[in-house]
């Protein structure tokens, strides 16, 4: 049963779940992406597992495939001819066969987008700035971070920020630029551009996870748009500054060998 394997595959990944909000609609979500898959002959197990093995993949099955999954189902159909109607409207003969054939090519066409991100090998995707100079995110200062071409454009956020509020000297102007998909969240998590913002940015990299406490208030985080001069972008996220004590306490919380 496809809403039962949608129940199952929320309860496997909760933070997919969390992030949506009343389990309810996330189970309706789900399970017109699963709705979708089905229509077009998808019910492979091993393909189904591909999609839907890890949270990540899961969030981007429900993204892709939700709206044309809702649209699919028979009761969207019966919906548009008024429910009152519904009992009269004839039954299909076969699974899906009231789809039109366009409802089945957009069906189609966005499965086997979704099924070639599983199969396409994500790039670097380097970060400049207007003059075409290498750049890196205002917070962390890297410079490239990995995403599928399709993404490409939509990898590096705008954004603005004061100096001093990511542990810059104070000036008059704002500074402009750019932040990788980590920092991002983190920005939205924190609801503004700030420690809070670097703090838990820092923390994802370093590994520990939101719902530990350990490692929650960290001073001297500067941002590396607001360094006193400017470096090379960062290989990696926060290369800027000494993580060493930080990354040696998380492996001590979490209990990594050293």
């Amino acid at each position: 049963m496809i809403r039962q394997a949608a129940v199952d595959l929320l309860h496997a990944h909760p933070a997919v779940r969390q992030r949506i909000g009343a389990a309810e609609i996330a189970v309706h979500r789900l399970e017109s992406a699963l709705c979708a898959l089905d229509a077009v002959g998808t019910t492979d197990a091993k393909t189904i597992d591909l999609l839907t093995a890890s949270g990540t993949k899961l969030s981007r099955l429900i993204n892709a495939l939700t709206a044309p999954g809702v649209h699919a189902r028979w009761a969207t159909l019966a919906r548009s001819a008024s429910f009152a109607s519904a009992p009269a409207t004839p039954p299909s003969r076969a699974r899906w066969a009231h789809l039109t054939s366009e409802q089945r090519r957009e069906l189609r066409n966005t499965a086997a987008g979704l099924l070639a991100r599983h199969i396409e090998k994500p790039v670097d995707v380097q970060c400049v700035d207007y003059d075409g100079n290498p750049s890196g995110c205002m917070l962390c200062g890297v410079g490239a971070v990995q995403a599928f071409r399709a993404d490409a454009d939509s990898v590096w956020t705008l954004m603005s920020a004061d100096s001093a509020s990511i542990g810059g000297p104070g000036r008059a102007d704002t500074l402009d630029g750019v932040v990788c998909p980590r920092c991002d969240h983190a920005i939205d998590q924190a609801h503004g551009v700030g420690q809070s913002a670097m703090t838990l940015s820092v923390r994802s990299f370093l590994g520990v996870p939101a719902h530990l406490r350990s490692l929650d208030n960290l001073d001297g985080l500067i941002g590396w748009a607001a360094l006193p001069a400017r470096s090379a972008p960062n290989r990696e996220p926060w290369g800027h500054l000494d993580l060493g004590a930080l990354r040696a306490s998380a492996d001590l919380i979490l209990g990594r060998a050293s």
